[in-house]
């Protein structure tokens, strides 16, 4: 810097650059979202089940699938996932489908409610 009567002066700082994205707090930085079926869709048969996350992109993340809690795949696996799933029971049932993906130690989950009907007998009552 320069003055009117030609004096300089300098100074300096030092500064660290960091561009680590830091995650919000009470959860991951990224999201898991199903694409197919609707919430609340009836589905039968083989289905196929569309799963997107926010994730990084090209940063190697895990897929996991569940009905009412029971896993049914898990997959390392780059962005988005399509599972065919069969279901084979008789009767109409709601279930609930529920993703995760795991990426560099954090966790998004999504539920998707949906009716299962495979034209069967109904289960019976229960008491």
């Amino acid at each position: 810097m320069t003055d009117s009567q030609n004096r300089t002066a300098s100074a300096s700082r030092a500064v660290t650059v960091s561009n680590v994205v830091t995650p919000p707090p009470g959860g991951a930085g990224f999201t898991v979202a199903f694409s197919y079926p609707a919430s609340g869709a009836t589905v039968n048969g083989a289905q196929t089940v569309g799963l997107s996350t926010t994730a990084t992109w090209g940063q190697a993340k895990t897929f996991a699938l569940s009905v009412d809690g029971v896993g049914i795949v898990t997959q390392r696996y780059g962005d988005d996932l399509l599972v065919h799933l069969g279901y084979d029971e008789g009767g109409e049932r709601p279930r609930t489908l529920t993703a995760m993906v795991t990426m560099a130690g954090q966790t998004a989950t999504a539920a998707l409610p949906v009716i299962v009907a495979n034209g069967g007998a109904p289960p019976p009552p229960t008491r």
